[in-house]
C-alpha cells in the first residue's frame, strides 16, 4: 500500500532523526513529506519507530492510498521534484 507521511516536528534534532528514519521506509517528495510503499507489517514498524519523535505540539500524519486513488495523484512543479517522485498528471 502507498502511505503518504507528512510531519511537523518543531525540534531540529528530532526532525532530522525522523527524516533519517523515514528514509529507511520510503522516498522524500517534499521537505516534510514521504511516499512509502509498505505492507502492513512495515507500516506497523514505521508507526512504532516514528512515535518517539512526537512531543507536545508535533504531529505525524499517515495517509493510506488505495490503488485507484493513486491514479488520481497530480503535481505541479516549478523546480525539479525530489528524486523518487512519480508524477501522474
Amino acid at each position: 500500500m502507498l502511505i503518504i507521511v507528512s510531519y511537523d516536528i518543531k525540534d531540529n534534532k528530532r526532525r532530522n532523526k525522523l527524516h533519517k528514519t523515514l528514509k529507511g521506509y520510503g522516498m522524500p517528495v517534499q521537505y516534510s513529506v514521504f511516499e512509502c510503499n509498505l505492507n502492513q507489517n512495515q507500516f506497523n514498524s514505521l508507526h512504532n519507530d516514528s512515535q518517539e519523535f512526537v512531543k507536545n505540539g508535533d504531529s505525524i500524519l499517515y495517509y493510506s492510498l488505495c490503488d485507484r486513488c493513486q491514479t488520481k495523484i497530480s503535481a505541479i512543479y516549478k523546480s525539479p521534484p525530489i528524486s523518487g517522485l512519480t508524477i501522474i498528471v
